[in-house]
């Protein structure tokens, strides 16, 4: 290993604990264009540096290991001399690296270097230079065993060392929610922050503190957590100026002999209640179809059927499949985007008809809260993947605040983050059957493109711009922090 390599530039550092794990001289990368240069790998990032003049330029291209999505060996029988590596990426980039016969020197301690999950590179044959199998077979193996640890551990962020940590900016304490309840000038004489949860007891998914209706005991809300999916209990998520809230939380566990739970409608009739404007009524809207939700009830679900005043809509959001059928198609259009049927295919995927429904349901609930004082009760089946985005998407709509750079750091803290939206899993991070896995789903990529289509829409309406969409995506799979590492709060203290 070794902390700089002479094919980068002089301009180009690398991060506190980034080390050169591999290098090779010969190599054509495409992207965009085809390019000729040097590949030097880290344990962080693959690092493409531009050949001029036969001499190292500039980096033109790298792509961080945790956000590879597969990666595919190419050999071309009429090209003996070359063999290639195609990288799919789960953020649709694509490069194919072609690794061609040239004067490449005898292996250097760092292509003999072995990561510590205690596999073993292969090597070449003492005292004899590299083949171009042997280069290719070296640059797939350190790519497979930083992109594909199989554990999380194995992610860069335990190796990031920042030498000058900004502590007073309070990153890991940046949504806080006592703070946030202080913030949004929430009544006392109508909700409260409750400590029950704590130690996780009730709730691994959940956050330790929460905010309930300030009538409701803990006492109560242990028969709530009893009644509700994974013990997600229905909490406030947002207050508006006029105390009409967005309340979230999974489904009830109603099941087809129709079970009820006392504490679970008072509950419900307190949140109601706790909206001074209108305490007549309170909607629940159900991301899922009816139908969906009707079958649910087999396997000890269902929704909201015996609460007074309480209409339920069904939103007919597709669920993670959909999604990651959709999306896939759009990878492949980008990918191969010569084809001759591109704006047809694309303009016929399920997925822009998909950010059209979020963003009107978004509206929808904007609509409900602001200018009929309607509070609204959210959730889907788990409450962590179309709850979150509906609740975040609207606080996008109703609050300034969500729309400055702080204030969207905490929305994603609070609404994502704290709230049990499953990161780990959903982004296939660390997990080496990512293309197979039938639990990854990019929902947190598709609200950032409703975030993208509304700042487009309305560019004087935020502090900041695309480009720290783009930053937040590029970190939740590439992992240089931790922010976005697991699926809960409680996996990320423990």
């Amino acid at each position: 290993h070794a902390l700089s390599s002479h094919f980068l530039p002089a301009s180009f550092e690398l991060l506190p604990g980034e080390i050169v794990v591999e290098e090779t001289p010969f190599v054509r990368m495409r992207s965009l264009v085809e390019r000729d240069g040097f590949l030097v790998i880290t344990n962080f990032r693959s690092i493409f540096v531009q050949r001029i003049a036969g001499r190292p330029g500039d980096v033109v291209e790298w792509v961080s290991h945790g956000s590879i999505a597969r990666i595919d060996s190419r050999d071309d029988a009429s090209k003996t001399q070359e063999k290639s590596l195609e990288i799919f990426c789960k953020n649709i980039r694509f490069f194919r690296l072609t690794f061609y016969d040239g004067r490449a020197p005898s292996p250097s301690p760092l292509a003999t270097s072995t990561p510590s999950s205690g596999a073993s590179a292969p090597s070449a044959a003492p005292g004899s230079g590299p083949t171009v199998d042997q280069v290719r077979d070296r640059v797939m193996y350190q790519l497979t065993v930083r992109a594909f640890p199989n554990q999380l551990y194995g992610m860069f962020c335990f190796s990031y060392r920042p030498q000058h940590e900004r502590k007073a900016e309070g990153g890991w304490d940046i949504y806080n929610c006592h703070r946030e309840f202080t913030r949004m000038m929430i009544s006392p004489k109508l909700w409260r922050v409750t400590e029950i949860n704590r130690d996780f007891r009730y709730s691994p998914t959940y956050p330790r503190f929460l905010i309930v209706p300030e009538k409701m005991s803990d006492q109560q809300l242990v028969g709530v957590f009893n009644f509700r999916a994974r013990h997600r209990i229905p909490i406030l998520t947002y207050y508006h100026s006029n105390s009409a809230t967005i309340t979230r939380s999974s489904q009830p566990l109603i099941g087809l002999v129709g079970n009820r739970s006392a504490e679970d409608e008072e509950m419900i009739k307190s949140i109601r209640l706790a909206n001074q404007k209108n305490p007549n009524e309170l909607f629940i809207m159900d991301a899922r179809s009816r139908n969906a939700a009707v079958a649910n009830k087999a396997r000890g679900g269902g929704f909201e059927t015996d609460y007074p005043n309480c209409p339920v809509e069904f939103l007919n959001i597709k669920n993670i499949h959909g999604v990651r059928d959709a999306y896939s198609k759009i990878e492949e259009l980008c990918i191969y985007p010569e084809s001759r049927e591109f704006l047809t295919r694309l303009g016929s995927n399920d997925w822009i008809f998909m950010i059209k429904g979020l963003m009107m349901h978004s509206s929808r609930i904007a609509h409900l809260i602001h200018n009929t004082g309607t509070s609204v009760l959210l959730h889907c089946s788990d409450g962590w993947d179309r709850t979150a985005q509906l609740a975040s998407l609207s606080q996008i709509f109703l609050s300034p605040f969500s729309r400055t750079i702080h204030g969207f750091m905490v929305l994603i803290e609070k609404d994502w983050q704290s709230a049990g939206f499953q990161f780990a899993t959903r982004n296939g991070l660390a997990d080496a059957n990512y293309q197979k896995s039938e639990e990854r789903a990019p929902i947190f990529l598709q609200f950032i493109d409703c975030v993208f289509q509304t700042l487009r829409q309305f560019p004087c309406s935020f502090e900041f711009n695309e480009s720290l969409l783009l930053f937040v995506l590029d970190n939740v799979l590439g992992c240089q922090f931790g922010s976005f590492l697991c699926n809960n709060d409680r996996e990320r203290r423990l």
